[in-house]
């Protein structure tokens, strides 16, 4: 409630800056000395609870204070020396960061925006910030929790390089690393905060506690105790992989005792891969890594980024031994799928097709992924990524398995394929005999799965318009077939806005069609949309117009079908016209 209270997102902002203001709620309209009132009576019950209220709540209030105290300050000029008086006696009372971060970020952000406010009023908050400034070790390193990046007040200006700030949080965060670990009683004081922090990368944290250990083996004892209260709440495991990583360049005879010790406790070995060296990995290591992977202990997730990263080095045959031993693991098929995506991805195009054998686990990894129940779009979209890799080169065989996967799939959902949306699309597009052959049956009259491709592409509109051609060329009864699944009407743009017109698959596939006249009665069965805005009828009304300017093709057949079948539709398009203008004088009448 008090969070809620000292929001300013429900007020006119607009009204606000001028002392007056009106909330975005139902009923209550105040004047806006009312809404000072409000704002002035919420700030002081905040600061009495965070500095004399419960020791339960204080810290929730302190929080609901930093969060909003920047959007008050910017939108009441007249409470401005009351937030400055507020904040000092936070400070005085019990330091912390979280209230002298937001007025830096509100500063931060009013030179982004270029918003304007008294130098006066900015000069006070600059000395408070000032005031506010941690001191000892704890506070600083708090501070930096809280921040999760740069704010530096006096350099923003000057920064023309992106990096920047970047670099200035790097060399602070390496500073605190050194201190901390000629401080060890600090360093237990603060270890948890730090490693259950959100925010940024503290890997440089890391590797100035190698930087600054007068003894290495007792600051890794003090920070693998810190990890090991509770492991599964760690997020900052960078501050582990630093401190290891800096120590193979300072003193690499204690970084691979320290693996050594790490393989051989199970509460350590299963964290392993925030314990690897960087660079090429030895043969050895990787011996390790595959052994670890494989156990049920180790996350899935937890070292599949070792089969992709171009400084591992690893060669197609130790990169399929783990990506295999992954994909026997639950969740393994996903990872599986996400790093050949990433392979493909950091090698461009120096490789056109990758080995057998990596392109088999690749695949065997998309077919246990469509044969589970809990795919998504995401899943998807990573899978048609590996899988757009993995049919480079293929003779048929793999992309036969995972066709005959979704349709397998297909028949457990009453045909639908909506979640391998994308999966579909990258098989019309790398295997279009395959695609078609497993749809249009030849012994069969419909499809055997459902799919749309309309005004967003769908599956049959990423087949090469030759490759269908082609592949319909060999059998005329397929002609018909696919007629009926094409999507004649592409959305484009003319003078008056938006119009239908003929889709170039579309176009292609009716002057290819041995009986044009087939595909032309096909096409007039599209007329209705899918989905659409404003009034169905005229849209089915563009349709016909274009469809009606093919009656100019040389073949008879194609004009006799069209005249055939137009009046018709006409009478059903005036109907539903009727029922929309019906509709739209009922829906007036009501509101009146």
């Amino acid at each position: 409630m008090l969070r809620s209270a000292l929001r300013t997102g429900y007020w006119s902002f607009f009204t606000l800056s001028y002392d007056d203001a009106r909330p975005d709620a139902f009923g209550w309209e105040p004047p806006g000395q009312d809404v000072v009132d409000w704002f002035t009576r919420w700030l002081d019950l905040a600061a009495e609870v965070a500095l004399d209220g419960p020791l339960a709540i204080r810290d929730s209030a302190r929080k609901a204070l930093a969060d909003e105290i920047g959007d008050i300050w910017r939108c009441i000029p007249t409470l401005r020396s009351r937030i400055d008086e507020v904040a000092r006696q936070l400070q005085a009372a019990a330091p912390r960061a979280d209230g002298r971060h937001a007025m830096m970020q509100m500063l931060h952000f009013i030179r982004r925006r270029g918003e304007e406010f008294p130098c006066a009023d900015t000069e006070n908050v600059l000395r408070l910030i000032d005031y506010m400034e941690p001191v000892d070790l704890e506070a600083r390193v708090r501070a930096e929790m809280v921040m999760g990046g740069d704010f530096d007040l006096e350099n923003e200006d000057e920064d023309e390089d992106v990096t920047a700030p970047e670099a200035r949080r790097a060399q602070r965060l390496e500073l605190l690393g050194r201190e901390l670990a000629a401080s060890h009683d600090s360093l237990r004081a603060v270890g948890r905060e730090l490693l259950e922090a959100e925010g940024g990368s503290f890997y440089r944290l890391g590797a100035g506690f190698a930087q600054g250990a007068v003894d290495p083996v007792e600051t890794w004892v003090v920070l693998r105790d810190l990890h090991l209260v509770d492991p599964s709440k760690t997020r900052k495991t960078s501050v582990l992989s630093g401190f290891i990583q800096q120590l193979d360049i300072l003193n690499a005879a204690v970084a691979d005792g320290i693996r050594v010790e790490c393989r051989g406790s199970p509460a350590l070995r299963r964290e392993y891969g925030i314990f690897l060296a960087r660079g090429v990995l030895p043969t050895q290591e990787l011996e390790h890594v595959i052994e670890i992977a494989g156990e049920p202990e180790t996350p899935a997730w937890h070292l599949s980024d070792v089969s992709w990263h171009e400084e591992r080095e690893l060669s197609d045959e130790d990169r399929v031994r783990l990506l295999r031993t992954i994909l026997a693991k639950s969740g393994g098929p996903e990872q599986v799928v996400s790093a050949l995506a990433m392979l493909r991805y950091v090698e461009g195009n120096t490789r056109d097709r990758w080995p057998e054998d990596l392109r088999e686990v690749g695949l065997d990894a998309v077919v246990e992924i469509i044969r589970a129940e809990d795919l998504n779009h995401i899943k998807d979209e990573r899978m048609s990524r590996a899988m757009s890799a993995c049919l480079r080169g293929d003779d048929g065989s793999g992309a036969s398995r995972v066709m005959e996967a979704i349709v397998d799939r297909a028949a457990r959902r009453y045909g639908s394929t909506y979640d391998v949306e994308r999966a579909l699309a990258t098989l019309a597009e790398r295997a279009p005999e395959v695609f078609l052959g497993r749809i249009f049956v030849d012994e069969a009259d419909e499809p055997s799965i459902r799919f749309e491709d309309g005004r967003r592409l769908g599956p049959l509109s990423h087949v090469p318009t030759e490759a269908l051609i082609k592949w319909c060329r060999q059998n005329p009864d397929r002609w018909t077939k696919v007629a009926h699944q094409i999507s004649p009407f592409l959305r484009g743009i003319d003078d008056e806005g938006e119009a239908e017109q003929i889709s170039p698959l579309a176009q292609a596939f009716f002057e290819a069609a041995p009986r044009p006249e087939d595909v032309v009665e096909a096409y007039l069965q599209k007329l209705a949309p899918m989905n659409w805005s404003g009034s169905r009828a005229a849209v089915m009304e563009h349709r016909l117009a274009v469809i009606e300017s093919l009656q100019d093709h040389p073949a008879p057949e194609v004009r006799h079908t069209i005249s055939r079948l137009v009046p018709d539709i006409r009478v059903r398009i005036d109907r539903i016209g009727r029922a929309e203008q019906e509709e739209s004088l009922e829906r007036d009448h009501r509101f009146e």
